[in-house]
């Protein structure tokens, strides 16, 4: 039928139902083609980024994905499907991500770039994800991230770019991380990570960011380093490195950020960083570095922007091509031990010049606009003019970290510690009139810069002292607290106060009087390192008082064959059996160990080793009064509940002696009698005669071995 229609159909009709059928089958052909690329070839990965959705609840993210959507994944927000028909990115940064990374996201085998970073997460890092082999980018910083860094990660041979700051990560970095050559940027500060700097990580030829601050990393600074040529930022500060300062760093020559501050680094800063040209920011501040700095350390620095070395040890004069940089805006170099006169060119883009406590600088400053500090000094400005400030430590360290080059935000942020001095040149015109002043005004313009040697000499002198032979009255050991309170306020007026600071080696609890040993031992945190030595110092002073004491009165029991000269040299000596020998010396360090042991717990810069240590120290120093209350309150009762020791007249006070012995010297007699009458008990404790052998010897225990 079809055929005789056909047939029977004009050419020219027919031409024409043949081109339009031609047109539908291209048209229909167009669209299947169409239809078959918009299908995601990487739909077969859904089911692992479904598990990503639902561990970090998905439904609550910025943007959630759409999991019924028929192109799903590709057109998933933050997901990449490369043309090897997987997914080759996922980047998810401050979604609201809330949980744990699935170990199952290992299996994306091509995965290139993962950034996770600003988000929620917690949890540890799988090693699961040690299969992302082709991996160049991961950023899971800013999150609470937990637990190690895996070992396994060593596969990840084309990472450039590793950021994992910010989190709870602790323990050490893997060894095997030196397969990264291709590394470019390492970031790992803000977290809890330990050991030292491996010198494998010397292998990174091409890195260009190195960032482990604010740790718990100890040892020195490798040597191995200098192998980086192309190291632009270099930053370790907030640890607790010793040794020096790798002279061959001077191979940084593409240096532009160098920090180190706040570690317990010693030695001379090497004059062969002078080659580091591109130098901006240089920050040694808090360190225990001496010598002098060599002016020719500065002739290539054209772009210096900042200098640090405030709180160190530096001697010798200020070198006068640091201040006359073209390019310094700040130049840190307070409580140091600087001499000399100051330079007297100085750059006129310099912002702040902080000299404070470095008593042996003289000299006069420019008037011009620019902050000051030369509170603790020799050095005035010759007018009013520039403004003058004497910083607190936690200031200082506030504004130089903020690095702020914004003279608006400088005058908000050093407003409150406004401060003054009498120009040389105008000594003769001054009045003493007396001016109305509040405490506040007294604390900022009394330049108390550290406190003084004979008050630390005399409290330390007392402490230990009053250790020792406070057992024979108690005037000496009752003073002792009060001393201790009275040198702890004088040091924290020192500290606290905006016109006073410490010197630099007023470190909490480094001073002898709080911890008597000088001991520090390492938390994870620099300025916790005093904290932590003086209770466990101050425990082993206590334990070495009171096994002397114990020993002496061992001794003066037992030989009773000595001579007359030696009896007599032993009744002289403190003694006391254990464990109550321990009592004068616990009393006098108990006070700072107490302080020490909770400030390792409190304070905002603890860490997990401080807050172990701290609580650890407060069981050690509870255990001793908990025992004595033990035995004295609860093991020395009768039967019936009543105390087991018993309370006597003693015998009676003489407020003279016989008249019938003479003394040459009558006065020296009356005040020896007067003696007598006020340090002769009037009453003493026994044990009574009707008690049980058992609570009898229980009661001659307290009696004969807890008193001090």
């Amino acid at each position: 039928m079809v055929s005789v229609i056909w047939s029977n159909t004009p050419v020219a009709d027919r031409n024409t139902t043949a081109c339009l059928l031609f047109v539908c089958m291209i048209a229909a052909s167009e669209f299947m083609a169409q239809h078959v690329d918009a299908a995601c070839t990487c739909t077969y990965r859904l089911p692992l980024l479904q598990e990503l959705y639902d561990a970090t609840n998905g439904a609550q993210w910025v943007s959630p994905w759409d999991m019924t959507a028929v192109d799903a994944p590709c057109n998933f927000d933050g997901v990449t499907c490369g043309v090897s028909n997987d997914i080759t990115s996922i980047v998810l940064s401050s979604r609201g991500l809330d949980g744990t990374l699935p170990p199952s996201l290992g299996q994306l085998g091509g995965l290139v770039t993962l950034k996770v970073d600003s988000n929620f997460l917690d949890g540890s890092l799988p090693p699961e994800f040690q299969n992302w082999t082709s991996l160049q980018t991961i950023d899971v910083s800013d999150n609470n991230v937990s637990g190690t860094l895996p070992s396994e990660y060593c596969l990840w041979t084309q990472l450039t770019f590793f950021h994992a700051s910010r989190n709870k990560l602790e323990g050490s970095m893997p060894a095997s991380y030196s397969a990264w050559e291709k590394c470019d940027q390492f970031d790992v500060s803000h977290n809890q990570l330990t050991g030292t700097l491996p010198p494998v990580y010397g292998s990174w030829s091409v890195i260009n960011v190195f960032t482990a601050g604010v740790n718990g990393f100890g040892g020195v600074l490798p040597s191995s380093y200098a192998n980086w040529s192309r190291i632009g930022s270099f930053n370790v500060s907030m640890n607790s490195l010793t040794g020096t300062l790798p002279p061959g760093y001077a191979s940084f020559v593409a240096l532009g950020e160098f920090d180190v501050s706040y570690n317990n680094l010693f030695g001379t800063v090497p004059v062969q960083y002078a080659a580091w040209k591109s130098m901006s920011r240089f920050y040694l501040a808090s360190n225990k570095l001496s010598g002098t700095i060599s002016n020719s350390l500065f002739g290539a620095w054209l772009s210096a922007n900042a200098f640090s070395v405030r709180r160190n040890a530096l001697t010798g004069t200020i070198p006068s091509t640091l201040l006359a940089l073209t390019t310094l805006q700040v130049a840190y170099l307070g409580l140091n031990m600087f001499t000399g006169v100051i330079p007297t060119t100085i750059s006129s883009s310099l912002l702040i010049l902080d000299l404070q406590n470095n008593t042996g600088l003289m000299g006069t400053l420019p008037s011009r606009s620019m902050f000051v500090t030369v509170c603790g000094t020799g050095v005035c400005p010759t007018t009013s003019l520039p403004p003058q400030y004497c910083l607190s430590v936690s200031a200082a360290e506030s504004l130089s970290s903020t690095g702020t080059s914004d003279p608006v935000q400088m005058l908000t942020e050093l407003g409150p510690y406004s401060s003054s001095c009498t120009p040389p040149d105008a000594l003769h015109l001054t009045s003493a009139a007396p001016q109305a002043a509040n405490a506040d005004n007294v604390l900022r313009n009394v330049t108390v810069t550290y406190l003084d040697p004979t008050t630390r000499s005399i409290g330390l002198a007392v402490s230990f002292v009053s250790s020792v032979v406070g057992g024979s009255g108690g005037a000496l050991r009752g003073a002792v607290p009060g001393l201790q309170r009275a040198t702890t306020a004088l040091r924290l007026t020192v500290l606290c106060s905006a016109g006073a600071n410490a010197s630099a080696n007023d470190a909490m609890f480094s001073d002898r009087s709080d911890n008597a040993l000088g001991l520090s031992v390492p938390v994870g945190s620099s300025g916790l390192e005093y904290a932590a030595g003086a209770p466990i110092g101050n425990a082993m002073l206590v334990f070495a008082v009171g096994a002397c004491l114990h020993g002496v009165a061992v001794v003066r029991e037992r030989l009773q064959l000595l001579t007359t000269l030696a009896q007599s040299a032993l009744r002289v000596l403190p003694t006391s059996l254990l464990p109550g020998a321990f009592a004068v010396a616990y009393g006098t360090q108990m006070q700072p160990s107490f302080g020490a042991s909770f400030a390792l717990v409190v304070v905002s810069t603890r860490t997990a080793q401080s807050v172990a240590c701290g609580i650890a120290l407060l069981v050690v120093w509870l255990a001793f009064p908990l025992y004595c209350v033990h035995r004295a309150l609860v093991a020395c009762r009768t039967e019936d509940g009543a105390f087991g020791l018993a309370s006597i007249q003693a015998a009676k006070r003489r407020r003279e002696r016989n008249g019938g012995r003479r003394h040459s010297n009558l006065r020296f007699a009356r005040v020896q009698s007067l003696h007598e009458f006020w340090m002769t008990p009037c009453a003493e404790w026994v044990v009574p005669p009707k008690t049980t052998l058992s609570q009898s010897a229980s009661a001659a225990f307290v009696l004969k071995h807890l008193e001090p």
